[in-house]
């Protein structure tokens, strides 16, 4: 009976010190629920309870998750996958400079629409000119 008793004891120890090793080393942007300094405190001060709760709430990926996921599932949302965020940026760049070419292939007709108009008026007015002039 006190052969399990220390088993036991030793294992919560090797919990405690692995989950404050867990909580130093998470970066503070992933942790969940609490701010990394108070997670740090509650596994410090309050070990058995403390731990477990670190492991099960606010590690960035609960430690039971593990066994029953693979790591990076395939059917994740698209919004978390690095390529489709990617594919987004380079379609939101295609549509911009297609947007630009349009632009300029509507500036581009008006001013030749422009040019036509002016070269008419030229031609107009020298054969208004021609058409004034004494023969």
């Amino acid at each position: 009976m006190l052969l399990i008793r220390g088993l036991v004891f030793v294992a919560a120890i090797g919990i405690w010190f692995y989950c404050i090793y867990d909580v130093i080393r998470t970066d503070a942007a992933a942790i969940q629920h609490l701010h990394k300094v108070v997670w740090l405190a509650f596994v410090l001060l309050v070990p058995t309870v403390g731990a477990l709760a670190w492991l099960f709430l606010g590690r960035p990926e609960p430690i039971g998750s593990r066994l029953f996921e693979p790591r990076h599932p395939a059917g994740r949302a698209p919004d978390d996958s690095p390529e489709f965020l990617a594919s987004l940026s380079d379609e939101i760049k295609r549509r911009r400079r297609a947007e630009e070419i349009r632009a300029q292939d509507e500036d581009s007709a008006a001013i030749d629409e422009e040019i036509r108009r002016l070269e008419e008026e030229l031609k107009r007015r020298a054969e208004e000119e021609r058409g004034d002039e004494p023969s």
